[in-house]
């Protein structure tokens, strides 16, 4: 792979990383801060706390699976 190549490859790498990082940091935000904030501003019953928790555990383990995939494209990147 020639210089040029391999900087055209780096920086595609990059770019990708970091719109799946975006995309997890969005999922993040969207599934688990914006739950947290709504129970503690207001009084759910059990039932839709439970759906809250539960569906903010199902994001945060999504933003963190997306966390992953973004190192994972940064390791292939070219010396």
């Amino acid at each position: 792979m020639t210089p040029r190549e391999k900087l055209i490859h780096n920086e595609t790498t990059k770019l990708r990383a970091n719109a799946v990082n975006t995309v997890a940091t969005y999922a993040l935000t969207a599934g688990v801060v914006s739950p947290v904030l709504s129970l503690v501003a207001s009084s759910p019953t059990p039932t839709q706390r439970l759906i809250i928790l539960a569906a903010g555990s199902l994001s945060a383990m999504v933003a963190f699976g997306l966390y992953w995939v973004a190192g994972a494209l940064l390791k292939g990147l070219e010396e």
